[in-house]
């Protein structure tokens, strides 16, 4: 029910349902702020990641329920393993603790390992320059590749629209009959053919509403193609940033060791040193890191939270069904239309064939052996249907009185009496009216230009009079 007739009278008898639908919007709005928030959140996320040189896991793009936190997490490697924050600052809190019970090493001490490492790291750099190298070509072919995507995306949506644009013409020309539209030349009937082939090649060209059809099916998929090559794209860059620095780590590593081995063997080995304090210096970002990372962790549980309470509630209201209280309302505001419509003299349905949409709340009326509904307009005369307009804005006055409504006590009518109404109906109608005390009746009538039609209709009825002897509407002087 989204017709604004079953909004207006479900506000005016204050229904229960009225309000659901105001919480359903109120979720929906709460909705779409909560998934913005959440994006958010989830770009943060990832530039907190990338600050650390870890791998996020667990965490969904789009709100969720979270039933365990702990699944969330950002992984760190070590020795080609991969540890979760708390795990590996035990971890190298654990190796800070062991370097600090052992004596610095002398330079002498360390000659054999330094060259040992100084080969595997060299090992290690050339295989991480190949894989920049890889990566970087796949990069430049795969960019490529999006500019041919985009470029075929462009000349398809051009395509498009010149055969909507074609099928817009066809459809117009065939509503005004003309020729050109049933591939016919105006000029000499001859056949035209939708097509620049030649025309002793009998090949049938594809109509326009398939051409239109095929090109949408082929830029859905181009689409899709599109977005998952952007996504291997920025995987792909964010290895190449995390290859390249670690392809400076271990250059920097290297000059420090070589260097290290031209050193006075006597000294105290300067890698060792700078080891200790870099490690010194990981433990406490990784401390203040993880620190960090569990408020994310819990401004990500709140919005979860957030998330559960509102698709429980879109839950509960997730059918329209009335409530004990709506369903009264409507009853009552049925026996007030049918007395109502009695009291006017309806005669083109019998009063027991006449009922109250559930669906927005208008006039119905059964056929004759059959308990098929339908709007009472299309089996009213014309002065029946005045009649039932006035039962109807009546009986919402009177059923959001004794039900306390929020009718806003105003009624208004702009010549009532129409299709030749009977004097005697119009008085029972202005009657009806009067006894509206606690109301605001506004009521413009000609009564047929006779004064004697007013005196009829008006008699023994209490109201106020605003007579106008002039035309309201006349050149300006």
């Amino acid at each position: 029910m989204n017709n604004k007739e079953a909004r207006i009278v479900e506000f005016i008898l204050d229904m229960d349902v009225y309000g659901n639908k105001m919480k359903k919007q109120e979720l929906s709005i709460s909705k779409r702020i909560l998934e913005n928030d959440w994006s958010n959140l989830g770009k943060r996320f990832e530039r907190f990641t990338e600050k650390g040189g870890g791998k996020l896991v667990g965490f969904s793009q789009s709100p969720m329920i979270i039933n365990n936190l702990q699944e969330i997490n950002i992984l760190l490697s070590k020795d080609e393993n991969d540890y979760s924050i708390s795990n590996y600052l035990d971890l190298i809190i654990e190796e800070f603790e062991n370097l600090k019970q052992n004596e610095t090493i002398s330079v002498k001490d360390k000659v054999n390992g330094n060259e040992t490492l100084i080969v595997q790291n060299e090992e290690r750099l050339n295989q991480i320059s190949f894989d920049v190298e890889m990566i970087s070509s796949e990069l430049t072919f795969d960019k490529q590749k999006l500019s041919n995507f985009n470029y075929q995306l462009e000349n398809l949506n051009e395509d498009l629209r010149k055969n909507k644009g074609a099928s817009k013409v066809q459809k117009m020309g065939a509503d005004i009959e003309l020729k050109v539209s049933e591939n016919n030349c105006p000029a000499c009937n001859q056949e035209i053919n939708d097509s620049l082939l030649p025309l002793n090649v009998k090949q049938v060209p594809m109509r326009l509403d398939d051409n239109i059809d095929f090109l949408s099916a082929q830029i859905k998929m181009l689409h899709v193609n599109i977005e998952s090559l952007k996504s291997r794209i920025i995987a792909k860059n964010k290895n190449l940033k995390n290859l390249r620095g670690a392809q400076n780590n271990l250059r920097s590593q290297i000059r420090e060791l070589k260097k290290e081995l031209i050193s006075d063997e006597r000294l105290p080995s300067i890698v060792d040193i700078e080891y200790r304090l870099n490690l010194k210096k990981r433990i406490e970002f990784y401390s203040k890191y993880l620190e960090d990372f569990v408020e994310l962790k819990d401004e990500l549980s709140s919005l979860s939270d957030k998330w559960k309470r509102i698709l429980e509630e879109q839950e509960d209201l997730k059918n329209d069904t009335f409530s004990v209280n709506d369903l009264d309302k409507i009853k009552v505001l049925t026996n007030n239309f049918k007395s109502l419509l009695k009291a006017f003299n309806y005669s083109s349905k019998t009063i027991n064939d006449i009922a109250i949409s559930d669906e927005n709340y208008l006039p119905l009326a059964k056929k004759p052996n059959d308990n098929l509904f339908y709007n009472i307009r299309f089996d009213s005369s014309a002065s029946d249907f005045i009649r039932s307009i006035w039962a109807y804005t009546c009986s919402l006055y009177k059923t959001s009185i004794v039900k306390n409504g929020n009718h806003p006590n105003l009624l208004m009518f702009d010549e009532p009496k129409q299709q030749d109404m009977s004097i005697n109906d119009f008085s029972n109608f202005l009657k009806e009216l009067s006894t509206y005390k606690n109301a605001q009746t506004l009521l413009f009538a000609s009564f047929e230009n006779s004064d004697e039609t007013f005196k009829k209709a008006t008699e023994g009825i209490e109201f106020h009079l605003n007579y106008i002897d002039e035309k309201l509407i006349k050149p300006i002087a």
